[in-house]
This record gives structure tokens, C-alpha cells and sequence, in this order.
């Protein structure tokens, strides 16, 4: 990620826009239909429903861009708040388009900027909202291994996201625990946008910057906030990757190692990540070998999730335990180990790309990320730059079982794309096994927010979700989707159960809701105003009947999907209590009935 202050050049390309002949621009029109940023961990698979969405391959075209274009970054969000002090928000932009099936001379598009979540929500959040820019003569840099070259667009594509506010934002964390990460990143840990105090990279030169936003009223202009509509997409795991290069005895190669403690024990993941402990006993090795732990910055969706699902919770403390935001900052600081030789390091990575390559480059060194195909491709184990993934608590969060920790692959050809697994005997999608039967506790729900006030915006981006839906089944199976649907649809070898499983919802410290009406009814007369689903919760709702099989799914969404987007989902839900919408059976420890909420984590 390139984050740095920049004016607004993009006047030259506009202008370049405007030479076509007078006649084409008349003739052709070119429609938004969604312009996104966000999670990272989503850009592959959102970028491939937009190509599905708009026709497939041999209907729409596609553009990937990312670096610098002159003296600006290629692709950018802008904060458009007067008296702001918020860097350019630089990432790698895809853009889809296509002819309109339906309105003649007309071209659709989609963007999706990957930056990051908390970031994404932050200029979404924004008032004014943040404008897209895009730098002067970007270049088609192929940045997505899952399609094939790209096309260099029309100038009128890029002209049409060029200066425009985002419609939607990507993320995996909520709004609220978005706020939450600003908030404690700002006036807690005291990171800003200042030189030497923004969260900077130990691994490169990238660095991120917390933005201050609010879910009411503007913390800058003291604007009105419009109110959003939540989306929800699906779950994915957090996975725990280890640097796999040295395969001898009592190094994190070595094949006796293979589990991280989260849940049990004494948090070893939290005892690593926090400084207390850097050597190899933290996964099973020796402890006369450091280890290093390669840290997220504190306003990452990646983090945050990470913090309260593994690390802040059984006694653990804080990755952020004893780091100064001006004395440490890239992080490089030394920890302790119990066989005497002097312990590993933390590092700080900035995004995904980073992890993993952190990771990759770090002999005996421990990361975690949103596990997605394109992030964390197959490696081989004692190979230069190599890594592979841990169990948590003995859990595999990919497989049903643990095997050698080399991730699986996703491919036809060169190009990343696969099918979900799934049975021949149930006739059921079964990828992410221990996911979806709720073992596997590491997890977010990821989701899309859009503007309540634009339902033509609204609108779009719930095709889109229902778009990745689907290619996370048939192409792209980065997440399990959260809709249910039936063999045989839109490309689909088996039924798809869709998740079943929620995190119950609470006001994270210091943040106030957005004022939302009415909620959900209550269970036994006490129902939490900012809890889960749009639904009866002590009955199972209409079900999806799926006549191949004969079986009945349930079919639901959390809050904030009806029509009048009346019943708006609202809370943070990271490190909250695991339900089974199902049952409505607590399936992680915290709660002593379903529907009771976990201690406020954060």
C-alpha cells in the first residue's frame, strides 16, 4: 500500500478523456453500478463476481492497475472533509466492464480500490464521502491472478469512477468495531497521521494512518453521518502461518509443529504475539530457538479480529503489549525466551501482501491473515521464502484434518480458480469443514455497507453479494457464502447450506450506535437492541427446500437487508459469543444460555 499526501492529479487524464470525438461521447454512456474499496481479503473474489455479474469472460472486460503514475499513486481514495489532515489512501484498483444487456450505448461498471477495511469504512463513513482518483496514464499491471491479461479501458470508463464518492465499502469487521480500532489507535496506542507516528511497515515501506469517522455525526465537518444498511456476504478463517524454510528439529518447519493454543494452555498465540514469549515451545519446538512474531497494524480489520478472537481472550494479553507508537515504530523490538538464548522479535506488517511475504522471509517467525487462495498460494515446505499453516487448538480451519500445513491449491492452469469441495453422498458443499460445523473459532462475517438513503446503491451491492456468493462456490472458494441454494444453480455441483452461525453483538467501549428502529423481538422478554438476526430467535425460520436432495435449509440474513432496511443490524460483533442460528445453541465458551452476549471484549 502507497499512503502518502498527495494533490489531486488526475487533470491530465480527464483532459485526455476529453479529445475523443464529440459524436462517441454522445453515443456511449457509462453507468456506476458499484464503486467499492476495502478488505483486501475480498478483492479477488468481489472482482470476479463483477466479471460474472456483468456477462462472464467473454462478455466483460477487466483492468488491473497498482504503483505510482508520475508523482501520484494510480488509484487513490481522497478525504474530501475541509481541515482534514487524512493521507491519500492508495491500494490496487480492479474495474470491470461491460455493454448493458438491457439499455442501448450504454457500458456498466465496477471497481473495487483493495486497501483496507477499517480504512475502506473510514472514507465511507466520511462526511463528505471519499472521492475515488485515478493518477494520470495508468497502466494494466495484471495484478490479479484470477483472470486472464487485461484491457487497457476506454478513457471513458475511468473518466466515470475518475473524481466520484464510493457507492459501498467492503470490510470484515463492522462499522462499530471499525470505529473502536480508530478510536483506540488514536487516543490509546497514539498512532496519527504525523511522520514517525503512523503505523509504519517493518517489512516494506508501506504505512497506515487512522481516520477519524463517525457513525452519527462527522468528528471533522460535524455533518450528519446518512445512515447504512449492512450486507452480509459470508465467513471466512483467520489462519496462523509459520515460516516452514528450516525443517529441523525444534524449528517452526519442522513437521512436529503444527498447532498454535488459543483456546487452551496458557494462550501460547498471546504469549508470542505480546512479547512475553518468543521461542519455539510457543508451537511445540525447542526453546533454545527464537521466534518471531509478524504483527498487523492496529487499524486493520485482520488485527482487530485477531486480537479479540485469539489473543485478548483465556488471560491473554494485547499484540500491542508494550510497543511505543514513537519508539517503535517500524516495530522491531526484541522479547523474551525461556531457554536462555535470547528471544525472537515483533515485526509489523501493512496488509496481506506484506504477511505473507514477512512471513515468508522471517526464519522461524509466525503471522496471521484472512485465509483466501490468492493471499497464501501452496509453497513447499523447506524451500526459501516458504511458509505453512497451524492448527488452532488442534482445529484445522481449512481441512477436516491436518496433513503437512501446505495450503491448498486453487488452480486451472495459471489462473486461480477452482470448485468448492464437496460430497458426493450428501450432495452438500463441504469446504471449510470445521467452520462451518463451528469448531473452528477464528473467524470473521464479512460484509458490505452501503448508503441507506441511495437504494439504487443498495441495490447494486446486493447483486454483487449475491454474484460472490455464488463464485465462492463455483470459481472462487475464498469464504463460505451466507446463502443457502440448491444444486444445479447458477453453476453450482451440490446445495450450499450457507453459514449458520452468528457472533452476538455489543457496543464496543467509547463508540455510540447509529439510532436504528425497531429490533429484533425479544426471547424470554430481554432481547439486546443491537442483536442478531432479523428473526425469532427461539424459532427456526422458513427453510430453503432443496428437491434433488430433499432437504430444507435455512434460509436467513442478519439484519439490515429488508426492503425498507428498517430492521438495521448494529453493534460490533468481534470476539462476541458464537451462536448457531439453527439451534440457537452457544457454541464457544463465554455464554451460559443462547442469545446471552460474551463480555464486552473491547
Amino acid at each position: 500500500m502507497f499512503r502518502t499526501k498527495h494533490a489531486v492529479a488526475a487533470g491530465a487524464f480527464l483532459a485526455a478523456s476529453l479529445l475523443a470525438p464529440l459524436s462517441q461521447a454522445q453515443a456511449q454512456t457509462f453507468v456506476v453500478k458499484v464503486l467499492t474499496g476495502g478488505s483486501s481479503a475480498q478483492f479477488g473474489v468481489f472482482s470476479a463476481a463483477a466479471q460474472q455479474l456483468a456477462g462472464g469472460p467473454s462478455v466483460a472486460s477487466h483492468f488491473t492497475t497498482k504503483g505510482t503514475c508520475g508523482s501520484t499513486p494510480c488509484a487513490f481514495l481522497t478525504d474530501q472533509r475541509s481541515g482534514n489532515t487524512t493521507p491519500s489512501q492508495s491500494g490496487t484498483l480492479s474495474v470491470v466492464w461491460a455493454p448493458d444487456p438491457t439499455v442501448a450505448n450504454q457500458t456498466d461498471i465496477w471497481a473495487y480500490l483493495s486497501i483496507d477495511s477499517v480504512v475502506g469504512v473510514s472514507l465511507f463513513e466520511a462526511t463528505p464521502r471519499a472521492h475515488m482518483e485515478i493518477g494520470a496514464n495508468p497502466l494494466a499491471t495484471n495484478s490479479l491472478n484470477i483472470w486472464s491479461a487485461d484491457t487497457t479501458p476506454p478513457a471513458g470508463v475511468l473518466a466515470a469512477i475518475n473524481g466520484v464518492p464510493l457507492t459501498a465499502v467492503n470490510t470484515d469487521v463492522r462499522p462499530e468495531d471499525g470505529l473502536f480500532a480508530t478510536n483506540h489507535a488514536l487516543n490509546t496506542l497514539h498512532y496519527t497521521t504525523a511522520t514517525g507516528v503512523k503505523e509504519a511497515s517493518t517489512i516494506g515501506t508501506s504505512f497506515a494512518s487512522p481516520i477519524p469517522f463517525g457513525l452519527s455525526t462527522d468528528p471533522i465537518t460535524g455533518d450528519a453521518v446518512p445512515a447504512f444498511v449492512t450486507i452480509p456476504i459470508g465467513a471466512a478463517p483467520v489462519i496462523f502461518i509459520a515460516n516452514a524454510a528450516n525443517t529441523g528439529v525444534g524449528h517452526t518447519g519442522n513437521s512436529a509443529v503444527t498447532n498454535i493454543d488459543v483456546n487452551t494452555g496458557t494462550n501460547q498465540a498471546a504469549r508470542l504475539f505480546s512479547g512475553t514469549e518468543c521461542d519455539a515451545t510457543v508451537v511445540g519446538g525447542s526453546s533454545t530457538n527464537a521466534v518471531s512474531a509478524i504483527l498487523r497494524e492496529p487499524t486493520s480489520g485482520t488485527m482487530n479480529t485477531t486480537e479479540f478472537t485469539s489473543f485478548q481472550v483465556n488471560g491473554g494479553l494485547s499484540q500491542e503489549t508494550g510497543v511505543s507508537a514513537s519508539a517503535n515504530n517500524p516495530l522491531s523490538a526484541t522479547c523474551t525466551s525461556t531457554g536462555g538464548s535470547g528471544g525472537g522479535s515483533r515485526f509489523r506488517a501493512i496488509g496481506t501482501g506484506d504477511e505473507v511475504k514477512g512471513v515468508g522471509l522471517t526464519a522461524d517467525s509466525l503471522g496471521y491473515l484472512f485465509f483466501s487462495f490468492e493471499a497464501v498460494p501452496p509453497t513447499t515446505i523447506g524451500a526459501a521464502n516458504s511458509y505453512k499453516y497451524l492448527t488452532v487448538d488442534g482445529i484445522d480451519p481449512i481441512n477436516a484434518t491436518y496433513s503437512t500445513g501446505v495450503t491448498p491449491a486453487c488452480l486451472t492452469g495459471t489462473i486461480t480458480t477452482c470448485q468448492a469441495t464437496h460430497s458426493a453422498t450428501t450432495r452438500e458443499y463441504t469446504n471449510f469443514p470445521n467452520l462451518r460445523n463451528g469448531t473452528y473459532h477464528e473467524w470473521t462475517m464479512y460484509r458490505m455497507i452501503a448508503d441507506s438513503t441511495q437504494p439504487t446503491n443498495v441495490a447494486n451491492a446486493q447483486a454483487l453479494v449475491n454474484a460472490a456468493n455464488i463464485v465462492a462456490d463455483t470459481s472462487l472458494p475464498d469464504f463460505i457464502p451466507i446463502a443457502s441454494a440448491c444444486d444445479g444453480t447458477n453453476g453450482l455441483l451440490a446445495d450450499e447450506p450457507g453459514w449458520q452461525l452468528y457472533r452476538e453483538h455489543y457496543t464496543p467501549s467509547g463508540v455510540v450506535l447509529p439510532t436504528v428502529s425497531p429490533f429484533n423481538p425479544p426471547v424470554g422478554g430481554v432481547e439486546e437492541p443491537n442483536d442478531g438476526p432479523n428473526l425469532f430467535r427461539n424459532a427456526n425460520p422458513s427453510g430453503l427446500h432443496c428437491t434433488t436432495t430433499g432437504k430444507t435449509y435455512f434460509s436467513w440474513t442478519l439484519a439490515g437487508t429488508d426492503p425498507s432496511h428498517v430492521n438495521t443490524e448494529v453493534g460490533g460483533d468481534v470476539g462476541g459469543t458464537i451462536v448457531n442460528n439453527a439451534g440457537m445453541q452457544n457454541t464457544s465458551p463465554g455464554a451460559t444460555a443462547p442469545g446471552a452476549t460474551e463480555p464486552t471484549p473491547h
